[in-house]
């Protein structure tokens, strides 16, 4: 899909001038559809099926390219998988695997937050699914399409891990983008086009829990007992001038434990301002970076 700036700029013109009433409405339908589907995935995916060809999630059959390729069946080719991203492109195979690594546990099992990696990318992420980890970049120069070579287009890399161990290294392919990629990309890029393409809360990964602002985490938040199923890491300083009564901070480690709240909601009730600082837990993947073998580097 190739739009011209004056078509573009139609494009943008139309929605803005569009009713609230019908914006709101688009939204809704487009949110009811997307959760029917999402419904659809998790029903399938629950019993061990792929709500796309309804065939076994560990079964693999040549043919159509089917988005529980992505998982690797057994039988299933580095070619193979490549067949899946070229087919149904960048934003519909993300969605998939992000809807796989939120099973289980939610948002913690992908990593886009913007200050890791490499923050000059259009995209740059990983997420994890039990053996299998997936890392989707798209540089600048990427979606540029390399203008200094004489066969250039649009694209992404992927890297896919299993056990750990590379099975597709980011320069194995050159993944070109769909019409549809290239649309949604280039309404996300520009900052005055009033559409922007999101992955929804079932597709949510840390970069939307910590676009929540700190103070609703420390109310909201429910701790656990398990640090791996964590959203979050929240540690609290409590220093005072006058003195830390030992008996106050107890009462409010008791409280935090028996309602299931952090701690600091109740250091503060007592009159005490503890310093709070809010990380990512450790179970989340570190997103893998793409080295670059052909740069030489510089004495």
């Amino acid at each position: 899909m190739n739009i011209s700036k004056s078509e573009w700029e139609s494009f943008k013109r139309h929605v803005s001038s569009m009713p609230e009433e019908m914006i709101e409405q688009i939204e809704q339908e487009h949110a009811q559809e997307a959760e029917q589907l999402y419904k659809e995935f998790k029903n399938k995916f629950e019993q061990g099926l792929c709500d796309s060809c309804a065939k076994p999630l560990d079964s693999f059959f040549a043919g159509v390219p089917c988005f529980h390729w992505l998982l690797r069946p057994k039988g299933s080719r580095k070619q193979d998988i490549k067949d899946v991203f070229l087919a149904k492109g960048y934003f519909r195979t993300a969605s998939y695997v992000r809807w796989v690594c939120n099973q289980g546990v939610h948002i913690a099992r992908i990593n886009d937050l913007s200050k890791e990696g490499d923050e000059e990318a259009i995209f740059h992420w990983s997420a994890e699914y039990k053996h299998i980890k997936w890392t989707y970049l798209c540089t600048r120069n990427d979606y540029k399409g390399h203008k200094d070579r004489k066969k250039s287009f649009p694209h992404y890399h992927v890297e896919m891990r299993l056990h750990g161990k590379v099975f597709i290294k980011f320069n194995n392919f050159h993944l070109k983008f769909t019409g549809e990629d290239i649309f949604k990309l280039q309404c996300n890029l520009d900052s005055s086009c009033p559409i922007k393409q999101t992955f929804g809360g079932h597709g949510a990964g840390m970069e939307d829990a910590f676009s929540i602002p700190a103070e609703t985490i420390i109310k909201e938040t429910q701790t656990t007992v398990d640090p791996s199923e964590a959203t979050y890491h929240i540690h609290t300083f409590l220093m005072d001038k006058n003195g830390i009564s030992g008996d106050a901070v107890n009462e409010a480690l008791k409280k935090a434990k028996d309602s299931g709240k952090p701690v600091a909601n109740f250091l503060r009730k007592m009159g005490y301002s503890p310093k709070i600082i809010i990380e990512p837990p450790e179970s989340v993947p570190g997103k893998q970076i793409r080295n670059h073998p052909r740069k030489k580097k510089k004495d």
